[in-house]
């Protein structure tokens, strides 16, 4: 099975997606129905008993570059969500997975790659510092590992995941909810993506920045994002509208849904 992802918007080629409820279940059907339109190879996990949001795939699994990370999930609830994996797994090389260690929380929707760089969210609910160092240890000789520290308005509710708050959209443009950052992260931010669509405080409690794109200038969005949409058509986007669904009130969307395998 061939791995390679190196950012959030190179042409979607191989896509891994979980076993779903029912009551998510058109959700994930208007999602094959895109994929196969645009010819993107589904993948999907195994049925494990028990795991509520083993729908979530995109948090126990990263894949950076040509390698897979399995993550250690901070809730205990959680972990079993890697046993999902275990056919998968037979198909790639054991040199190119990794598994963080125990002591070490690591979630894919902390985890953005931007070519060179990887993003890591910190001060959220979910990936540590030792998730960090972690990531640091595996690959910063290959990329530049760039914490980003999330603030909400709210210090009894820390953001969950950072795709929650950002997402690139191509080399110099990224989807961002500005309040989420404290200073030092948006400096950051903004030296490297000068083009910026700023998201609403409703706009990020829909999730607005957490889509998918399928390459080409070609996005997955929910269709209630009218401003959002309209704006990303007037910069040349093609836009794959899809209905709101209730994974929205379970903190996730389209990207917690999906793990990318092979960008092009």
């Amino acid at each position: 099975m061939k791995l390679n992802v190196i950012n959030e918007y190179n042409s979607l080629k191989s896509v891994l997606l979980a076993p779903v409820e029912d009551e998510y279940l058109k959700q994930q059907e208007e999602l094959i129905k895109i994929f196969d339109k645009y010819q993107v190879k589904v993948i999907k996990t195994s049925y494990c008993d028990g795991a509520k949001y083993q729908m979530f795939v995109r948090d126990p699994f990263i894949v950076i570059g040509d390698k897979l990370v399995l993550c250690n999930m901070k809730e205990d609830f959680r972990k079993q969500e890697l046993k999902t994996l275990e056919q998968i797994l037979k198909k790639i090389d054991s040199s190119n997975i990794i598994k963080a260690e125990d002591d070490t929380f690591i979630e894919g929707g902390d985890v953005i790659i931007h070519n060179d760089i990887i993003f890591v969210g910190q001060n959220g609910g979910r990936t540590n510092k030792k998730g960090l160092d972690f990531l640091k240890k595996y690959f910063s000789n290959k990329y530049k590992i760039v914490s980003l520290n999330m603030i909400n308005p709210d210090p009894y509710i820390p953001w969950i995941h950072l795709d929650c708050l950002f997402n690139p959209i191509s080399i110099d443009t990224a989807i961002l909810y500005e309040e989420g950052f404290n200073e030092k992260s948006l400096k950051k931010l903004n030296k490297l993506f000068p083009n910026k669509l700023l998201v609403t405080k409703n706009e990020q409690e829909e999730l607005a920045t957490n889509l998918i794109s399928l390459g080409n200038k070609t996005i997955i969005m929910q269709k209630r994002h009218r401003r959002l949409i309209f704006l990303l058509k007037e910069l040349g986007y093609n836009i794959e509208e899809v209905h709101n669904y209730n994974t929205i009130k379970e903190i996730g969307f389209n990207r917690c849904l999906t793990c990318p395998l092979e960008r092009k």
